[in-house]
């Protein structure tokens, strides 16, 4: 049984943005008319502040769709709350879905190269601390598939009135296309210097020297390469037989020089034919050789090589010779540059 009804205009800054109802059973009536006021008025302060939420909600998410149409993903870190929000396409330009990584700090360090550990923690208490103006470092994330990916990640810090810290936001992005063309462009200048190098020693060499000028030759491009093994086979007039005449090795390799003296090449057709017919040999992994190449398989693997490429010399068609580079301590995939 309804009585009295009292409707109440909720203003906010001026406007009315609702009504205010209070609806009385029979018998009772208003007894406070400014404590229904001041209802009233919290009410309204209770919708205006929700709709002002889900303006800046949607704000936030046009600006964030924004962003991440660049490419780049967002993180944000409340200081005060000590929460921190990863995007999808933070997460997923390192090959994650959503809930595979968690929203904290931890998971983002759990992700960081060994190497850029340290680089990573001056930049960011540098910058807490106020000795750098800007945070911007680039540094390596693990990638899903266990690649590492260079990331560019620049951030600004949001103080309160007394020059707390309160909020950092940033963006991340991936740069490892930028780096690996910067690494080509540094390793084939290193290496035009390397040759460069090495035919003004040549202009030079005598019969004494010769020995040494070509060791000297196969350790230069060994350690460029970063391979473990480098070295010098030539052939034997009628091609029957190869010999490792020179050899270089990096740090706790086994040479080999000594055991391939005189080799019969017939003992390594696949090779054989590939050394004569081709401009070069690669196999990136000894393991995947066709079943055609199980005596070359079995002989790289008793010599603990996991790549290798091998370049024929050539001279007037003829080829007396070749250039091989082995990969003992991990796999190695050289490129066409290279």
């Amino acid at each position: 049984n309804l009585g009295k009804t009292v409707v109440i205009k909720s203003m906010q800054s001026e406007k009315i943005i609702g009504d205010f109802t209070l609806m009385f059973s029979k018998g009772n009536e208003l007894q406070n008319e400014n404590e229904a006021i001041i209802y009233s008025d919290m009410v309204g302060m209770l919708i205006q502040k929700h709709r002002r939420q889900k303006e800046l909600e949607v704000s936030e998410d046009r600006f964030s769709r924004a962003i991440e149409g660049t490419g780049a993903g967002l993180w944000d870190w409340d200081m005060v709350k000590d929460q921190v929000f990863f995007s999808k396409r933070w997460k997923s330009m390192l090959g994650y879905e959503d809930h595979e990584v968690k929203n904290d700090f931890s998971s983002w360090k759990n992700l960081w190269h060994p190497d850029d550990a340290e680089r990573i923690e001056k930049a960011l208490n540098d910058y807490l601390e106020g000795k750098s103006k800007t945070y911007l470092i680039e540094h390596r994330l693990r990638h899903k598939n266990g690649s590492w990916r260079w990331i560019s990640t620049r951030g600004e810090i949001e103080k309160d009135k007394t020059g707390k810290p309160i909020r950092w936001s940033g963006t991340n992005i991936d740069i490892t296309p930028m780096k690996q063309s910067e690494k080509e462009l540094q390793n084939n200048y290193a290496f035009q210097q390397i040759i460069s190098a090495i035919s003004s020693k040549f202009v030079k060499t005598t019969r004494e020297s010769f020995d040494e000028d070509i060791d000297k030759m196969l350790a230069k491009i060994g350690r460029h390469f970063q391979v473990d093994r480098s070295y010098l086979f030539l052939f034997s007039d009628n091609r029957q037989t190869m010999t490792n005449t020179h050899e270089w090795c990096s740090e706790d390799v086994v040479p080999q020089k000594e055991h391939i003296q005189n080799q019969p090449t017939d003992s390594l057709p696949w090779w054989k034919k590939q050394i004569f017919e081709e401009e070069l040999v690669h196999i990136p992994r000894v393991e995947q050789l066709p079943e055609e190449a199980l005596a070359e398989k079995k002989e790289f693997e008793s010599q603990s090589i996991k790549s290798l490429l091998t370049i024929p010399i050539k001279s007037k068609h003829k080829t007396w010779g070749f250039i091989g580079f082995d990969a003992v301590k991990q796999y190695y995939q050289w490129n066409e540059n290279e």
